[in-house]
């Protein structure tokens, strides 16, 4: 199964086909910038570089399968770790908890069982140079998403070894970025939390591998939370910190960062801004013409069960053969 973006992740495949691959024929697919292969990773798209951003080229989106090397980047603090030494990184589950756990990456492996889940990962920003009328920061073309197999424990069995106290109503992650401002403040550390009866808990995976093999540097190595049909901005990179709180979150990822403004239509009820998304905002093939893609040869269509906000859906994809 394939869970996450279904629709815009569909409209890329779509123009893909409708392009051939050529990135001429459809130059402002993707945003405008300059190609530069970081570390780990392929030439991308860079669009800011403290923290570095990069976008994903429309070539990459072939198939179903993102390559790890080509998936897009997106740091939300510009110091963002370049080396871990894996003798000294643990993960940490704390907070109100019955008991604290430190875990080191042998340990996920070792002691829990592994699970492998399909899931696009998309930066709820994908397409902002799109909107109308034009909202602010990073304007990013329509490859800021892409789609892995991802492997590792799953967070509900994590949390269920660290057992609740009484109490217990959220769970906050906290990957090693870290910000330039005071350490009280969103400037400095970036957190975010899911409450303790939300379904997605039973989906979520802590992944120490991305298509087989560890994830890069620039997606979360050693460890990225997955939580399906989410946005990104979920996916903590990184992860280290894993706290089950008694209150509700209010820091500023939580409580002011990612909202949707006042006056919109509610798209995702009681979901909250960046996880209601922009599910109606239109798919990435809109002002196309609205012609049906031509399958250029070698791509193939294929019937995909895509799972969005909780919503699953049958759609048909343009890709390579499996």
């Amino acid at each position: 199964m394939l869970l996450g973006g279904g629709r815009l992740f569909r409209g890329a495949l779509d123009l893909l086909a409708q392009g051939g691959g050529r990135a001429a024929e459809l130059p402002d697919w993707n945003a405008a910038g300059p190609l530069v292969a970081y570390p780990e990773k392929l030439p991308l798209i860079v669009l800011a570089d403290r923290p570095v951003q990069l976008e994903t080229p429309r070539q990459y989106f072939a198939g179903p399968i993102t390559p790890a090397a080509a998936f897009f980047e997106r740091w939300h603090l510009d110091r963002h770790p370049d080396a871990i030494d894996l003798a000294r990184w643990q993960l940490s589950i704390e907070g109100h908890v019955a008991r604290p756990l430190t875990l080191s990456l042998d340990d996920l492996a070792r002691r829990f069982e592994a699970v492998s889940v399909t899931a696009i990962n998309q930066c709820s920003g994908n397409s902002r140079s799109r909107f109308s009328p034009r909202v602010p920061r990073v304007q990013w073309g329509n490859g800021a998403m892409g789609c892995a197999t991802w492997t590792g424990v799953r967070l509900r069995d994590l949390l269920e070894a660290a057992g609740f106290r009484a109490g217990a109503l959220e769970v906050q992650f906290e990957g090693l970025d870290r910000g330039r401002g005071p350490e009280a403040r969103g400037s400095y550390r970036f957190l975010k939390s899911l409450r303790l009866d939300d379904p997605v808990l039973d989906r979520a995976v802590a992944a120490y591998e991305m298509n087989g093999a560890p994830p890069p540097m620039p997606n979360g190595f050693p460890l990225r939370l997955v939580v399906p049909g989410d946005f990104a901005t979920y996916w903590t990179k990184a992860l280290t910190w894993i706290r089950v709180l008694d209150r509700a979150d209010d820091n500023f990822w939580m409580k002011s960062a990612y909202r949707v403004p006042k006056g919109l239509p509610d798209l995702g009820g009681s979901l909250g801004a960046a996880r209601a998304g922009r599910s109606g905002a239109g798919r990435a093939g809109d002002g196309c013409g609205g012609k049906r893609a031509a399958r250029p040869a070698g791509l193939e269509r294929r019937r995909l069960s895509l799972e969005w906000n909780g919503i699953e859906r049958q759609q048909v994809v343009i890709g390579r053969p499996a």
